[in-house]
């Protein structure tokens, strides 16, 4: 028997928009608000996406390592502290990790994270230009954690240490979609857990950081698109004009219970909103990070800054790593863009005449799934589907197989996301 063999350009049967879907995760940094979302409806919402593999939980008791080189800025669990004043840290010290936590492959591609309802209890305007380390809830101090009144690329010094407001540290990962959660609003009945005024701050600072901050954010990083603000807060408040209990927790939601803890009414339609709607905030927020192309060459903009950093360096039709892939077929096949290495590519096959067995070998990745085709003839090839839906067993798959008859067969290996 003798068996040739061709390995055929199959990712060009991808759709163009196809991405990392298998290894994109979202990790939620949380407390109880959080987690009774979750388990009310948030979950199961979240599991549903096809562009989400995994949904991770950064929750009380949580211990995660800072990166390294930062200093353990939240103590020896992290993940009991999630008020205003800890984003600083959480994002400057303990990023590197926050990215890979839980993932039992890939990366967390989301990441959302929540302050609880007692962050909205904002006690004065304070004083600019504020102070993000500062434990006191004044709107002067929950802006500075997002911006540095110098303008992007001004730094905050603390215990020795330079520290970045999140403006500058979501600019420096674009590849990342942050979602900040608005804390949820106070509740008014049988006593009155906040004030006309402070509520009228929470929602002060939530518009602005809506409105005003994400508009110049976006301003000064266009492209991005990487960074969407869900205003939890508006979603279960009443408005500010409400004669009677403005920019408390409504009453069908939990407002007289005496506990600010959203009740399951207010999660179900908290999930419509954000993941399970026609038109939801998350899946749009999705869309329009993973899926914008600027300079319409086929290679999404977050692809092209996590690879090259900027979008002029690569095209459809460039081959940075030299490998006669190009960039865009590298995109579409999942592989790597900068390492000759990375390609999908048969590295064996062996024919075992006497069994009727070709054995074939290919490099593989995570977030792909994998077709081999087959034909007997290239006079007039008709390749047809020999196994189908193979998951990926990095970093090689092996497929067995079985034909009888013959003395020859061409293979075709396709990938889709």
């Amino acid at each position: 028997m003798t068996l040739e063999r061709i390995l055929v350009a199959g990712w060009l049967l991808l759709a163009a928009a196809a991405g990392r879907a298998g290894d994109d995760d979202l990790v939620f940094i949380h407390h109880s608000c959080g987690r009774n979302w979750l388990n009310d409806s948030l979950h199961t919402a979240l599991l549903a996406k096809a562009y989400i593999d995994e949904r991770n939980d950064i929750y009380y008791g949580t211990d995660i390592q800072p990166a390294s080189g930062r200093p353990d800025s939240l103590g020896g669990t992290p993940g009991d502290h999630t008020d205003m004043c800890h984003w600083i840290r959480w994002f400057n010290d303990y990023l590197e990790h926050v990215i890979l936590h839980d993932c039992a492959d890939g990366t967390n591609r989301i990441i959302m994270f929540k302050s609880c309802y007692p962050n909205s209890n904002i006690a004065s305007d304070g004083t600019e230009p504020g102070d993000p380390f500062s434990s006191q809830r004044t709107l002067a101090n929950y802006r500075a954690v997002y911006r540095h009144p110098d303008g992007p690329g001004g730094v905050y010094t603390n215990d020795g240490y330079i520290y970045h407001p999140l403006e500058d540290i979501f600019a420096s990962h674009p590849d990342i979609l942050f979602i900040p959660v608005t804390a949820p609003p106070r509740h008014y009945a049988p006593s009155d857990a906040t004030t006309d005024v402070e509520g009228h701050r929470a929602r002060t600072f939530n518009n602005w950081l809506k409105n005003e901050w994400l508009a110049a954010y976006n301003s000064n990083h266009p492209g991005f698109h990487n960074v969407a603000v869900f205003d939890w807060f508006d979603v279960l408040a009443y408005p500010d004009s409400d004669p009677d209990h403005p920019n408390r927790l409504r009453a069908e939601y939990g407002g007289e219970s005496g506990d600010s803890h959203p009740n399951s009414a207010a999660n179900a339609t908290s999930t419509w909103f954000f993941a399970s709607g026609p038109t939801n905030f998350l899946d749009q927020a999705w869309e329009s990070f993973h899926n914008q192309d600027t300079d319409t060459d086929g290679l999404p903009d977050w692809w092209e800054r996590e690879h090259c950093g900027n979008l002029t360096n690569m095209s459809a039709h460039s081959d940075q790593d030299s490998d006669h892939f190009s960039d865009l077929e590298e995109y579409r096949a999942g592989t790597d863009p900068l390492d000759p290495a990375s390609l999908l590519r048969l590295t064996g096959i062996v024919a075992r005449i006497s069994r009727g067995e070709c054995i074939l070998h290919w490099l593989s990745v995570t977030g792909r799934t994998y077709t081999v085709s087959r034909t007997f003839s290239l006079a007039s090839p008709d390749f047809l589907p020999a196994a189908s839906n193979l998951p990926p067993t990095p970093p090689v798959n092996t497929w067995t197989d079985h034909i009888s008859g013959t003395d020859r067969a061409f293979y075709r290996i396709s990938t889709s996301p």
